[in-house]
C-alpha cells in the first residue's frame, strides 16, 4: 500500500470496518448487567435531571449520560449513537492534530489507523458504548492539546471545563500545562492567561464533588487507598507500558534516539505520560485506563513511522499487524476462540512488528512520504 494512498477515505473506511468489528456489548446479559454501564444507564434515564441514587465517582461523570439521555429513543441506542459518532470523530481529530505538529500527511493518518486498531485504547470503549464519557473524554484531551499549543485560552478553557464533566482526567491537564509554559519560558501574561484558563475547569471538578448527589462509592483517596498496592505487582508495569500498546510497544526502545529526541522536545508530554500511569492506580483497570496516554505514544509512533519510511509490502504487513492485534476473545463482533488465542496473536504480531523496525533500523532502508 502506497502511502499516497493513505489519505482520509482510507482512514474512514478502516474506522467503519472496526467500529463494526468491535461490536457491541449484550448489556443485558449478566455479568455486564452489573458492570458500571447500570449506572450511567440510571443517570441517562433521569436526564435533564439528576439520579441521585449512583455511587462515586460514576456519579460525577455526568456528560455522557446526560447526552444519552436527551437524545429520542432509548437509553441504550442513545448511547450507542453518541458512542460511534464520538469514536468516528476521534482518529480524524488526531489526525489533524499530527498535521500541525509536523507530522506529514501518510504518516499521521497511519499512527491514527494503528491507534484505532488498539482493542484496548480503543476498542473496548467501542464494544462497551456506555463507557461514552471516556470517548468524549479523548476528545476533549485533543481539543485541549491543540489549544494549549495554538495558546488559544477560551478553547483550552472549555475544552478542560467539559472533559471534567466527562472523567477527572481531565484534570491531568493542569500540571502538564504548567510544564509546558515552563519549557516555553513563558512570559508572565502568558501565565495569567493560562491559569484563568484553568479556572472553570478546576470549579467544575471541585463543584460535580461538592453539590453532586450520591449513593456510596469510593472518593479518590479511598480509591487509592484500594486500588494503589498493586503498582507493586511486576505484572501491572507489562501491563501498562506493554500491553496497552501493542504490537507497537518495543519501538521506543528500538528507536531510543528519536525517543530520546521526541523527550528533550516533549517534556510535558513524558509528564502526561506518566500522570495517566499514576491515574492507573485509582481505579481496577489497567491497560484501558492507559488510553489518554495514546496522543503521546502514538504521535512518538508517527515520528518513527516519519523516520523509518515503511514502504508498500512494509507497511501492509505493519497494518495486517495491526489489525490482527484489535481481535480479543472476550468481546468483539468476532470475538476470538480464547485467551491462548488472543495471547499467541499478541505475541506473533508484536515479534512481526518489532523485527520489522529493527531490520528497518538497521538498514535505514525506505521510502519518501509525499
Amino acid at each position: 500500500m502506497n502511502p499516497k494512498n493513505l489519505h482520509l477515505p482510507f482512514l474512514l473506511l478502516l474506522t467503519l470496518i472496526l467500529l463494526h468489528g468491535y461490536g457491541h456489548i449484550p448489556y443485558a446479559q449478566e455479568p455486564y448487567a452489573r458492570w458500571d454501564l447500570a449506572a450511567y444507564q440510571r443517570m441517562a434515564e433521569a436526564a435533564p435531571g439528576m439520579a441521585g441514587d449512583v455511587a462515586k465517582p460514576f456519579a460525577f461523570r455526568v456528560l455522557g449520560p446526560w447526552m444519552a439521555g436527551m437524545l429520542p429513543g432509548s437509553v441504550p441506542g442513545g448511547f450507542r449513537i453518541l458512542s460511534l459518532v464520538a469514536s468516528l470523530l476521534l482518529p480524524f481529530q488526531f489526525v489533524a492534530l499530527l498535521r500541525v505538529r509536523g507530522i506529514e500527511r501518510g504518516w499521521a493518518v497511519c499512527a491514527a489507523a494503528f491507534f484505532i486498531c488498539n482493542r484496548y485504547l480503543y476498542g473496548f470503549t467501542v464494544w462497551n458504548y456506555f463507557q461514552l464519557n471516556d470517548i468524549l473524554s479523548l476528545n476533549f484531551l485533543l481539543l485541549s492539546f491543540s489549544a494549549l499549543w495554538r495558546k488559544s485560552w477560551g478553547l483550552f478553557a472549555l475544552s478542560l471545563t467539559a472533559g471534567m464533566m466527562a472523567r477527572e482526567t481531565a484534570l491531568l491537564m493542569v500540571p502538564v500545562l504548567g510544564l509546558w509554559l515552563w519549557e516555553e519560558k513563558a512570559s508572565p501574561r502568558t501565565w495569567l492567561m493560562a491559569g484563568t484558563a484553568c479556572v472553570p475547569g478546576v470549579l467544575m471538578f471541585l463543584g460535580l464533588r461538592l453539590w453532586m448527589p450520591t449513593q456510596g462509592g469510593r472518593d479518590l483517596a479511598e480509591a487509592f487507598a484500594t486500588h494503589a498496592p498493586k503498582i507493586f505487582s511486576l505484572e501491572i508495569p507489562a501491563r501498562l507500558f506493554l500491553n496497552a500498546f501493542l504490537p507497537f510497544s518495543l519501538l521506543p526502545l528500538i528507536f531510543w534516539r528519536q525517543t530520546l529526541s521526541f523527550v528533550r522536545a516533549y517534556k510535558h508530554l513524558v509528564l502526561f505520560i506518566m500522570l495517566v500511569a499514576a491515574s492507573t492506580l485509582f481505579g481496577t483497570n489497567n491497560e484501558r485506563l492507559m488510553a489518554p496516554a495514546f496522543v503521546a505514544v502514538y504521535f512518538l509512533i508517527a515520528r518513527i513511522l516519519q523516520s523509518a519510511k515503511p514502504g508498500p509490502a512494509s507497511l501492509s504487513l505493519l497494518f495486517a499487524a495491526a489489525f490482527l492485534a484489535s481481535f480479543h476473545h472476550m468481546y468483539g463482533h468476532r470475538p476470538l476462540p480464547d485467551r491462548n488465542w488472543t495471547l499467541g496473536i499478541s505475541l506473533g504480531t508484536t515479534f512481526v512488528v518489532t523485527l520489522w523496525f529493527l531490520w528497518a533500523r538497521k538498514t535505514e532502508h525506505g521510502h519518501s512520504c509525499p
